[in-house]
């Protein structure tokens, strides 16, 4: 299975080196050189992308859940569920009673109280 950073490298190993006449791979010179920008173009690679799923094949957008650890598998592959209300991604052993994320289910919790 592959990682979020193995696909960001590939993305950039595909920019090539050519006209240094080196054999190293874009994406080991810019995390060697700038680990900064490096970090910063995974951000702007993953940013509202979208991936196929190497588990079950569905396509999923990124939403600002991604680190380079990751792996290419959507939320639900990866056990998360997505709350209705703001559309956050929670952890299935997180969900809350009210199937929503917890900040929600709060919000939801107070505005019943009120209503009382």
């Amino acid at each position: 299975m592959s990682t979020m950073k193995e696909l960001y490298d590939q993305w950039l190993d595909e920019l090539r080196l050519e006209d240094l006449n080196l054999s190293l791979s874009t994406s080991y010179v810019l995390e060697q050189v700038d680990p900064t920008a490096y970090h910063c173009g995974f951000g702007d690679f993953t940013d509202g992308a979208t991936f196929a799923c190497e588990d079950c094949g569905l396509d999923f957008q990124n939403t600002d859940h991604l680190t380079l650890e990751d792996a290419v598998i959507c939320p639900g592959c990866a056990g998360l569920e997505v709350c209705p209300e703001c559309g956050e991604e929670v952890s299935s052993g997180d969900w809350a009673e009210h199937r929503m994320c917890g900040r929600c289910a709060e919000k939801a919790e107070a505005e019943e109280a009120a209503a009382e």
